[in-house]
This record gives structure tokens, C-alpha cells and sequence, in this order.
């Protein structure tokens, strides 16, 4: 594996990359001068972004319009576009960014709410990495999945989210191992809360229909953690795809509690209560 992948002239496929995170990678990548295909549901609003990539300096730019929570069916003609393009082209870079957070009590919820998390957060990082893979082992490339700290902690309130992250956190360490002979290097991302305009009424719907506590509205329900900023962030991911690095953290003390927590689940628990504002 190089040490440094340069992305200029180089195919990135992005997952969720035409809202949030998913968003700004794809964003930055077309600074970088990379070439860039975009996979997300709403046929309108990836035609806005591939315009802004392309004056951002993305070379070309493909879109695809499609649901990757929900099962592809290969007699689609864009499933079958998209398939096509990942088996003609050397894709250097494979991002899996959709995913959607969500508030709620476990006892709360029903089977639907948990297979709607599961399909978002997991099944469409599983599918659009199935897609890539032929293209990655090709040029020996990166797959980066975006996860969260919510897959390595537990906390109140989250819900189908935690799980649902996970189980991506168990998948990508899993491909991790598996794809390492065929020198694809595989990071796992998990981020804290990030910085974003909604954040203070995103949630408003469920917390107010669940009767959760305000603090529930708030990044990270509450967690008392500084939202990392996004262009920062967006550099830290594509370095570490870049350098091969195999798991980011941010913050990075949740390392440490996710030590903590399978040495003591009790102090773990603990110490999650007391991260949290009242409310």
C-alpha cells in the first residue's frame, strides 16, 4: 500500500454524497482535481451538486440516482448503469457516507423503525461496497465507511441508531480483514457530533412525538463533546484513506472509553451517564 494516494485524475465513488458529510468529502475531493461519481436518491438535487463539483474543479462527474438502503434490482436500468461503471472504471476511492441519526427509547420502537437503521447505516454501506469491489482490487484503492461514536458507546436515547452503527463498525472491521490480501485498505471512520446549520430542530419530530427530554434535540443528544468541524474533519478521513490508516476516531478519548468499557461495563456506564446534560 502507498503511503500517500494522490486523488487528482482518479475516480472516487461517494455514497450520501450529495447532503451532510457525504457531501463535503465529494466536495472536497473535486478541489483536489479528483474525477467523481455520486450516488443518492434525489435525481434534482444531484444534478444541483454535480454542477458545484465541477466548479469546484471535479474533471467529470457521474450521478446516480438511487436508493442504496433498499435491495438493487440488476433489471434496473440505473443499477445496471452504475454496476457498469464500477466494472469499467478504476475506482481509487470508495466512500460509504449515507446514513441518518434518529432519537428514541429501544422501548419505544418497533420492527420497522429498526430495519429502516439498518438499512440505511448498514445495508447501504454493504451494498455499494459489493459494487466497488471488483473496481477496488483493480487499483488496489481505499474504502471508507463513515460510522460513529454511537458504535462504540451506547447511551440513552439513541435508539436504532447505536445498533444500527454497530453493526457497520462490525462490517467494515470485517472487510477489513477480508480484503487485506487483496491490498485494499479499509478505515473505519467514527465521528463525534459535527457542526452542522440543523442541528437544533433535525430532531424536533422525534423527540417531541416520543416525549424525550430536550437535551435529546441537541448534536449528539446531548453528549457534552465540542462539535468538530466539518472541513477539518473531511481532511482527517481523506488522510486517512490516503495513508492507509485503519480506524479514525474523533474525538479520540473515545478510544479510550471503548477500552474502558470492555475492561468495566459498569465504570463505562458511568462515565456515559456523566457525559451527558441533564434535561
Amino acid at each position: 500500500m502507498p503511503q500517500k494516494l494522490e486523488w487528482k485524475g482518479r475516480w472516487a465513488l461517494v455514497s450520501g454524497g450529495s447532503r451532510g458529510l457525504g457531501l463535503a468529502i465529494s466536495e472536497q475531493l473535486a478541489t483536489c482535481g479528483a474525477k467523481l461519481a455520486i450516488v443518492a436518491r434525489d435525481q434534482e438535487q444531484l444534478r444541483i451538486v454535480r454542477e458545484d463539483l465541477i466548479r469546484l474543479g471535479a474533471p467529470q462527474v457521474q450521478t446516480f440516482a438511487l436508493d442504496l438502503a433498499e435491495p438493487l434490482q440488476f433489471n434496473d436500468a440505473e443499477t445496471n448503469r452504475l454496476q457498469t461503471f464500477c466494472n469499467d472504471e478504476d475506482i481509487l476511492l470508495c466512500v460509504a457516507a449515507v446514513g441518518k441519526s434518529e432519537r428514541g427509547l429501544l422501548s419505544d420502537l418497533n420492527v420497522a423503525d429498526i430495519q429502516s437503521a439498518i438499512n440505511i447505516n448498514v445495508i447501504s454501506a454493504f451494498q455499494i461496497s459489493q459494487l466497488a469491489l471488483s473496481s477496488l482490487k483493480r487499483s488496489k484503492g481505499s474504502y471508507i465507511a463513515i460510522a460513529s461514536i454511537a458504535g462504540l458507546t451506547t447511551a440513552k436515547g439513541l435508539g436504532a441508531y447505536s445498533l444500527s452503527k454497530s453493526a457497520l463498525v462490525a462490517m467494515t472491521r470485517q472487510l477489513r480483514q477480508e480484503l487485506a490480501e487483496h491490498f485494499i485498505n479499509v478505515t473505519l471512520v467514527c465521528t463525534g457530533p459535527i457542526a452542522r446549520q440543523d442541528a437544533g430542530h433535525r430532531y424536533d419530530e422525534s423527540v417531541e412525538s416520543r416525549n424525550l427530554t430536550e437535551t435529546m434535540k441537541q448534536a449528539g443528544a446531548g453528549v457534552k463533546l465540542r462539535a468538530l468541524k466539518v472541513d477539518r474533519l473531511v481532511a482527517q478521513i481523506l488522510h486517512a484513506g490516503a495513508t492507509g490508516k485503519a480506524e479514525l476516531v474523533l474525538p479520540r478519548k473515545v478510544r479510550l472509553l471503548a477500552a474502558i468499557i470492555a475492561i468495566s461495563p459498569r465504570w463505562g456506564d458511568w462515565i456515559i451517564q456523566k457525559s451527558f446534560r441533564s434535561g
